[in-house]
């Protein structure tokens, strides 16, 4: 009767053993499966987040390169303004007699002052120019010699 009963659970047992241990390393590998694709959504989830994030980065950088070239064009034109308007001052001083003559005379004190309290390029404090020079219309008797 062993012989029997081996001879008929024995094969059954082995063909459910090997059911089960390729249920398990099927169960196995589709856990595997899983957990690759969910790593994989997270990396592409990842990828969008910086995508989005390059984008806004790319953005923001060609905003600030648009602003500083207009403001490299307008110190640009101010630049060429003020060159225009020394190129004038030139030539009055040149061709003009009267406004040489009126030029080369000494600054009122007030105005030579103002102008020394005035923010010299490259300073990093602001010079207090609250107060406006004073010139007067025609100097008046007691001053002297414009300059005084």
């Amino acid at each position: 009767m062993g012989s029997i009963l081996a001879g008929r659970v024995l094969p059954w047992g082995l063909v459910g053993g090997l059911a089960l241990v390729a249920w398990l390393a099927y169960d196995g590998q589709s856990s595997r499966a899983d957990l690759a694709e969910v790593r994989q959504a997270a990396a592409e989830d990842a990828a969008e987040v910086a995508m989005t994030t390059a984008d806004w980065q790319r953005t923001q950088f060609e905003s600030a390169i648009q602003a500083l070239d207009d403001r490299q064009a307008t110190l640009e034109a101010a630049a060429e303004w003020i060159e225009g308007r020394r190129a004038d001052l030139g030539t009055l001083e040149d061709d003009d007699g009267e406004n040489a003559e009126w030029l080369a005379r000494p600054l009122p004190a007030d105005i030579t002052d103002w102008v020394r309290l005035l923010p010299r390029e490259g300073a990093t404090a602001e010079a207090d120019v609250s107060n406006p020079p004073r010139v007067p219309d025609r100097p008046s008797a007691s001053a002297g010699t414009v300059g005084d």
